[in-house]
This record gives structure tokens, C-alpha cells and sequence, in this order.
């Protein structure tokens, strides 16, 4: 679930205390620049062949947005990667030259009313510069890191409220799948509910469960990867996230989501197959400020 994917959800706020209740989207307005910092802590344990592999990872990105364009009909925004820190156990000093590659990385993407991506433009560019020395990286991340995900990630910032006002006790579902190229999918069924709202912040809080599937269509192969997802049974123990949204200004605060999968995977080396047991904890923070975490 990356560290790239990155965050924002729109808005048009309707006064705080008004009885119809509040519409929970962001307000992007035409020159407006802000930044989101993210924070990724990633608890793994895999267990195969009766050994413990137990991986600690942190990432840190910071992104800024522009708005180019803003009419009723159509969003342009330009998002900038200005910072990304990568620290594993695994890999000592992080991903070392991948980091500094994505520093200075811009996207510019389009929406239309309702706030969902219609084109994102940069995506092959920056594939291109993480690639460009070493053309079986490149093959990976041109499987994993396609205008699909980078656009997933974008609307799921940007649509966590209904198409509607909400009061206080209201709540909302929302479906839906992460596509994660060669290693398949993840498939989210959540429940929101707007549990606070104080001095124009709304408190959204949700919960639910997730699936993930392996690819459809092992046969492809694994899009440069040196294996494949044969099968896999893993779903969440813990699905639950907190939302902090300023319907004054019309733009997310703060968002926390943490999330514990746990299963059974097979994968493919070559004619072998191998079978492990896989425990793993994700939070994610995100924060949104008008003022750089970071030297621009």
C-alpha cells in the first residue's frame, strides 16, 4: 500500500451547526498550494520453511499540491514530491539512490466535479528515472506503479464523505479494491460514520475488513518480479482509521488509518513453490498544512 500513495479529498462545506448538516468534500480553489506529509510504519513477520523473516519499515513522504485550474466542471492540480525517506531493517540506509530519484517527482492531475481522477500525467517519467539503470526494476515498477494505482491512491484521499450532508451519528459505506499489479489485489468493504464535530472540525471515524486476492492470471508471470502469487488467504484482524476534516476551510486536517492482515500465502520460485504464514501491522498518518513540513 506504498508510501506513494500519497493524499487529499475535496470540499464544499455547508456552514458548521446548520441543521441540514455538512457536505464533507474538499474546497480546491484556483492558485491554492498546500502540503501533506505522510508516515508509513510497517510491522511484518513471514514465516516459510520454518524460518521467521521479521521486517521493520518506515516511510516518510512529503507532497505539495498546487491548483492550476478550478471551474464548476473540472480540477487541474499538480502534486510534487519534495521529500522521501525510506528506513528498513532490511535495508540498511533505506532505498538509498530510489529516494533521492523521487525528490522533485510532479504529476499533474485532472478531476472533474465529483472529484474523481480522470488522467494523471508523469507517471511513466518518473518509472523511467527510477529505472534507468537497472532495466529489471524498471519492468517492476511499470507493473506496480501505473496510472491505475497512482490514481486509486489519489481518490482515496480525496472521497472519504458521501454525496450528501451529514449530521453527527450518520454514517456511509464505501467499497473498493487497491490493484496491486503483478501481486493482485486488495479488496476493502468500510463503514464512515461522522462521530464528532467541534468549532467546525468534523471527526469521521470507520472500520471494516480487508481481503487480498492474488492475480487473476498468474500465467502472466510476475510483471520482472523473481516469483509469483500462486494462492493466498489473508484478511484483516484490524481495519479502523480516524479522519479529521476542517469544514471552515474546507480541507482534511489529519487521517490515521491502521490496518493487521494475517494469513497464508503460496508463492512460485521457479518450479518451486513455497507455502508461509504472514502476520503484518500498516498505520499510515497523514497530515495537511498550508506551510511546508520541508525546505521546498
Amino acid at each position: 500500500m506504498t508510501g506513494f500513495v500519497a493524499t487529499f479529498a475535496l470540499a464544499l462545506s455547508l456552514s458548521p451547526g446548520q441543521s441540514e448538516g455538512v457536505l464533507l468534500r474538499w474546497k480546491l480553489t484556483e492558485g491554492d498550494t498546500f502540503y501533506a506529509k505522510t508516515v508509513t510504519t510497517m510491522e511484518q513477520t513471514v514465516t516459510a520453511m520454518g524460518r521467521d523473516i521479521e521486517q521493520k519499515q518506515e516511510q516518510t513522504t512529503v507532497h505539495r499540491y498546487k491548483v492550476l485550474k478550478a471551474s464548476d466542471k473540472s480540477y487541474t492540480v499538480e502534486q510534487t514530491v519534495l521529500q522521501s525517506i525510506t528506513e528498513s531493517n532490511l535495508a540498511p540506509g533505506g532505498l538509498g539512490d530510489l529516494d533521492k530519484k523521487m525528490k522533485g517527482a510532479t504529476f499533474t492531475v485532472e478531476l472533474d466535479a465529483n472529484l474523481k481522477v480522470t488522467k494523471i500525467a508523469g507517471v511513466q517519467e518518473l518509472v523511467k528515472k527510477l529505472g534507468e539503470d537497472n532495466p529489471l526494476l524498471k519492468q517492476v515498477l511499470s507493473n506496480m506503479l501505473n496510472d491505475n494505482l497512482m490514481k486509486k491512491g489519489i481518490e482515496d484521499v480525496f472521497r472519504y464523505g458521501p454525496d450528501r450532508a451529514v449530521k453527527v451519528g450518520d454514517s456511509w459505506k464505501r467499497d473498493e479494491s487497491i490493484p496491486l499489479g503483478p501481486l493482485g489485489e486488495l479488496s476493502m468493504k468500510q463503514e464512515y460514520k461522522l462521530a464528532k464535530s467541534k468549532d467546525a472540525i468534523e471527526e469521521i471515524t470507520y472500520g471494516g475488513e480487508a481481503k487480498y486476492g492474488p492475480p487473476k492470471d498468474a500465467a502472466a508471470g510476475g510483471g520482472g518480479l523473481p516469483f509469483t502469487v500462486a494462492k493466498a488467504d489473508l484478511k484483516t484482524d484490524k481495519f479502523s482509521g480516524t479522519l479529521l476534516f476542517d469544514s471552515k476551510v474546507g480541507r482534511t486536517k489529519e487521517h490515521k488509518v491502521e490496518m493487521n492482515l494475517s494469513g497464508t500465502m503460496s508463492v512460485k520460485v521457479g518450479e518451486l513453490e513455497v507455502d508461509m504464514d504472514l502476520k503484518q501491522k500498516l498505520v499510515t498518518k497523514t497530515t495537511i498544512t498550508e506551510k511546508s513540513p520541508v525546505d521546498d
